[in-house]
Formats: structure tokens, C-alpha cells, sequence
């Protein structure tokens, strides 16, 4: 059990750093945002709004592979076989269709405000994602990574939203620079 220990604490670490960060990324993006009409507002302050996106969309989407990190250790835990194995990953890709689904048909980013819709979904993915690490079986654990793919639906498309609405001039470059 004690090679069990060191994985799943690093998953923890990552989870918590995660939702800590995108907290904090999105207090400052929303300082950031308020200011955005001011006439003072440049295109410096632009790319930095954009650096903000850029990180936290990494950061939160470090939730979609977390479980290929531990992957080897759960194996053991839930004696799985490699196909076993496969479908925690696919699980979070299978969430993610099922989500872009349910966002298309309810216009979730266009209904919401895009900054609150990615934070919300940021977190929420963190914590689910948390309680992957607690999972006592292969099917909890599958549900729990089927809801981190389908939390972010709120993350990746909405960044781009929000990437769009910054740079309305070099748009393309802009989206060129986003992660994904």
C-alpha cells in the first residue's frame, strides 16, 4: 500500500494547487476585466488578460490526464486490466462529448457570464477530480472522471469565448496562442 501513497498524494497536491491558482488567476482577470473600458486600457494590458486565460486554462485542464499519472497505481488498487486502465482516460473524452452536448443545446456560455461559467467549472472540475483519489472502486472512479470531462466543457470552448472577447483586433493570432 505504501507505493500507493506517493501518487495519489502528488494527484491531491495537484488538484488543490489547481483550484488555488485558478482562484487567484481569476480574482486578478477579473481586476483585468473592470478596467477593460477604461481609455487607458491598452494592448499590453490585453496580452496579460490573455496570459491569464492562457494559464489557468492549462492549469485546469491538467485535470484531464491526471488520472494517467496514477493510472499504474490504481491498476494495482482495483486490479485492473489495461483496457480498464484505458477507460479512465476515455472516460474524461466521453464526459467532455456528453457536456459539449448539453452546453450546445442549453447555450450554457452565451446564457452566463463566460468568466463565472469557467470558474465555476475550473473548481468544480478540481474537486471532482479530488475526489477521484477517494474512489473505492473502478465504477465510482469511472463515473468521476466521466463528470471531470463533462466539467470541462466550462473550461476549454469558454477560454476561447473569452479569448475572442479580448482581442477583438488579432483575433486570430490571439487563438493562435491559446493552449489546446
Amino acid at each position: 500500500m505504501a507505493t500507493l501513497d506517493k501518487p495519489i498524494s502528488l494527484l491531491k497536491i495537484v488538484a488543490f494547487a489547481t483550484a488555488t491558482l485558478n482562484c487567484k488567476l481569476f480574482y486578478s482577470f477579473s481586476v483585468l476585466w473592470r478596467n477593460k473600458g477604461n481609455s487607458d486600457f491598452n494592448r499590453d494590458i490585453r496580452w496579460i488578460a490573455l496570459g491569464f486565460i492562457a494559464v489557468a486554462e492549462v492549469l485546469t485542464l491538467s485535470v484531464w490526464f491526471s488520472a494517467s499519472v496514477v493510472s499504474s497505481s490504481f491498476q494495482q488498487l482495483w486490479h485492473l486490466n489495461t483496457i480498464e486502465v484505458a477507460m479512465l482516460t476515455a472516460a474524461v473524452q466521453i464526459g467532455f462529448v456528453i457536456g459539449a452536448l448539453g452546453s450546445s443545446f442549453t447555450g450554457l456560455a452565451d446564457r452566463f457570464n463566460p468568466r463565472v461559467v469557467f470558474a465555476i467549472s475550473a473548481a468544480t472540475g478540481a474537486l471532482v477530480n479530488a475526489l477521484f483519489v477517494f474512489s473505492n472502486s473502478f465504477g465510482l472512479g469511472i463515473l468521476l472522471r466521466l463528470l471531470v470531462g463533462i466539467t470541462m466543457v466550462g473550461v476549454y470552448p469558454v477560454a476561447i469565448k473569452l479569448v475572442t472577447q479580448w482581442s477583438p483586433l488579432g483575433r486570430g493570432a490571439a487563438i493562435g496562442r491559446a493552449p489546446g
